[in-house]
């Protein structure tokens, strides 16, 4: 299981082991029931997985100063641009995370500043089904910590000329979104987002 759900990097080192506290848990719960005799999930050996986590930041911090100003020019110039293109764009010119980038609504932003005051995040689930089976999935957060999760956290940052032209290109293209970045009704995902930025490098 632990090889599906870090499939093409799909999850981070920290959702990684969310998922894993879980699981670990409710084996830990069927040993005190004497369901089963041992919980299988501390014995498996996890440096197997440690080259399988996404980056936590898929933004400007893993990048030179040269290949962000030249990647920032490429969306920047890249005729028929989509949500996407425009998401890429923006990461390169802030230095947020990618949940932080999907919980920006229209309304963060004025003239001069947006604020940053929420994150998108995938929480694991587990649950079980009527055969007595462990049932694992995730659902989509908005949630009002962010980087830090602390006061530091929530913060007001300059508007760019980039940004600007980001944020005017959105609402016309997408006028009824509440959020600024949001593909076929829903939040963006990180692993299409990553797709976009791949294409560039």
């Amino acid at each position: 299981m632990f090889f599906q759900i870090t499939a093409d990097y799909a999850i981070t080192k920290t959702r990684f082991h969310t998922a894993k506290g879980i699981l670990s848990g409710v084996y830990s719960y069927c040993v005190d029931q004497e369901i089963i005799e041992s919980n299988i999930v501390e014995k498996i050996d996890l440096k197997q997985f440690k080259k399988r986590f996404r980056p936590t930041n898929p933004n400007h911090d893993n990048y030179s100063s040269l290949e962000v100003e030249s990647l920032i020019k490429y969306f920047r110039n890249k005729p028929d641009k989509g949500v996407y293109d425009y998401a890429v764009w923006f990461a390169f010119n802030t230095n947020l995370r990618m949940g932080e980038i999907k919980g920006l609504k229209i309304s963060d932003f004025s003239d001069d500043y947006y604020e940053v005051c929420r994150q998108i995040v995938d929480v694991p689930t587990s649950s079980i089904d009527k055969d007595g089976n462990i049932v694992w999935g995730k659902k989509t957060e908005s949630v009002t910590y962010v980087k830090g999760n602390n006061s530091s956290g929530y913060r007001l940052l300059p508007i760019t000329n980039d940004i600007k032209q980001i944020v005017e290109h959105m609402k016309v293209l997408y006028p009824d979104n509440e959020y600024l970045f949001m593909s076929n009704g829903g939040f963006l995902a990180t692993c299409t987002f990553n797709r976009h930025l791949k294409s560039a490098c």
